[in-house]
């Protein structure tokens, strides 16, 4: 398995990793370099739940 891949039961439900977004996000008025990293991050996990819903993963 590559570094990036992630196993089927590792990829969050779409509405884990929605409010997992609206949670880092939540009350933020400011972002640094890092915040911006870890918010991409978690997008990253969004799209792959989107794509495991559209077709499953493996």
């Amino acid at each position: 398995m590559s570094p990036t891949s992630q196993s089927l039961s590792d990829v969050p439900s779409v509405a884990e990793a929605n409010e997992a977004i609206r949670r880092f996000v939540a009350d933020r008025t400011s972002w640094t370099q890092g915040d911006l990293a870890q918010l991409d991050l978690l997008r990253t996990d969004w799209q792959r739940a989107v794509r495991n819903e559209i077709r499953p993963i493996g």
